[in-house]
């Protein structure tokens, strides 16, 4: 963001931050308070955060708390280049949710599975129903250095 803004460049530069779903079990980590971990679906697995900047574009400072998806992201960016897909897309564009035309973007269910392990996932809005032959997941706690206990 510093060299964006030392080259002149943010406002007209769309920045999306997300990241990869949770930390995994076998590596220890923590994804408090979220439950679960990488390769579940549970919120610890598939929840991340998502940030969007866009000066002069974009309402500064704003938090939007809907569900989307990764595959809202493409959508996005055919929205606001004003290029039209070939296909048709799984995705929405988020630019009604960012400029509060509307308060959520999916209205049907978002579904995740998990392949052969028959586990899925159905999400609507608040709601959350979980198929799965769940394992039991520890809490690991770090220390003042980072360590786990």
């Amino acid at each position: 963001m510093q060299t964006l803004a030392e080259t002149g460049q943010t406002e007209n530069t769309i920045v999306f931050f997300s990241s990869d779903n949770g930390g995994a079990d076998q590596s220890y980590a923590n994804n408090g308070p979220l439950n679960a971990y990488k390769y579940c679906l549970m919120d610890g697995g598939i929840k991340v955060p998502m940030i969007l900047s866009w000066p002069g574009n974009l309402p500064p400072n704003e938090k939007v708390d809907a569900v989307v998806t990764h595959r809202d992201l493409f959508p996005t960016l055919a929205d606001i280049t004003e290029l039209s897909p070939k296909g048709t897309l799984d995705g929405k564009s988020l630019m009604p949710l960012i400029m509060g035309k509307v308060d959520r973007l999916h209205e049907n269910p978002i579904f995740w599975d998990a392949g052969r392990q028959g586990n899925w996932v159905a999400r609507q809005g608040k709601w959350k129903l979980v198929r799965a032959n769940l394992k039991r997941y520890k809490s690991y706690e770090l220390d003042s250095i980072g360590l786990v206990t």
